[in-house]
């Protein structure tokens, strides 16, 4: 017997790559009448792009992004909704999907312009459970 939920965990970052693995993964989560995780990762590095001198600030706004865009994606649609968890974590975004993935029957991402160096394709190699790559 697997210790797996019907969970499903999905990443986004903001992005329209993102918003359509949102929708998808809501689908998905109505379907299997299971719960969705949707997980945000940020990460503080001193010379990458993502540099944060307030860990507390980004901390914040990717909170409100998360919330800002389960929002817009479930805005007008009453049918169904599943149970929505949100969680924004600190880290490389592969490790935190991975990471977030274990007990989940299922990730979803959105894809990426650089599919060999992708999130998708780091998750894909390294998650314990399917991964869907949701294509533009």
């Amino acid at each position: 017997m697997s210790e797996r939920s019907a969970l499903i965990v999905v990443g986004i970052d903001g992005s329209p790559a993102s918003r359509r693995a949102l929708a998808w993964a809501l689908a998905e989560a109505r379907t299997w009448q299971a719960p969705l995780a949707v997980v945000h990762a940020w990460d503080v590095r001193p010379h990458g792009v993502l540099h944060w001198d307030r860990p507390e600030a980004a901390q914040h706004l990717a909170g409100q992004l998360v919330e800002s865009e389960v929002a817009a994606a479930l805005a007008g649609d009453e049918r169904d909704r599943p149970i929505v968890i949100e969680t924004v974590t600190q880290g490389p975004v592969a490790n935190v999907l991975v990471d977030a993935a274990r007990p989940a029957s299922l990730l979803v991402v959105g894809s990426s312009r650089r599919p060999r160096e992708s999130v998708g394709a780091e998750c894909a190699r390294r998650a314990a459970c399917p991964v869907v790559v949701v294509p533009p």
